[in-house]
């Protein structure tokens, strides 16, 4: 069984949080480990945001109306997981459309699997 967690929502809201850099990365390393504690889940296939998104090449206004800024500590919570945790980082691609295609791979070869997020988009994933 593989627990497949979209990480790019917890970039977002553990990076907004008012805490001393110093600390931000044990936030995020102690909310990875509850999640995957409280399912009973050892392996996990992390996911984050790469370069571009091949959805812009056809609507230019794709995603525009959200905020440019990223939260305080997104940077350097994204590169803590590229360091500790070997992500899969989805370049061209959105991370969720990534999470539904190792979703279906795993039904696919009968290997069981959980979808972890907060993105609601990932809801449509059985």
């Amino acid at each position: 069984m593989i627990a497949i967690l979209d990480a790019d929502s917890l970039l977002y809201a553990i990076g907004s949080i008012n805490i001393h850099e110093n600390i931000v990365s044990n936030v995020l390393d102690n909310k990875i480990k509850n999640i995957l504690s409280s399912i009973n889940m050892y392996n996990v296939l992390i996911v984050i945001q790469g370069k571009r998104n091949f959805r812009n090449k056809y609507d230019n206004d794709y995603k525009k109306h959200r905020i440019g800024t990223k939260p305080q500590y997104y940077h350097i919570l994204r590169q803590h997981l590229i360091n500790n945790y070997n992500p899969f980082i989805a370049n061209n691609i959105e991370t969720d459309d990534v999470c539904a295609i190792a979703a279906n791979y795993c039904r696919n070869i009968n290997c069981d699997y959980i979808v972890v997020h907060l993105d609601k988009d990932l809801n449509q994933i059985p």
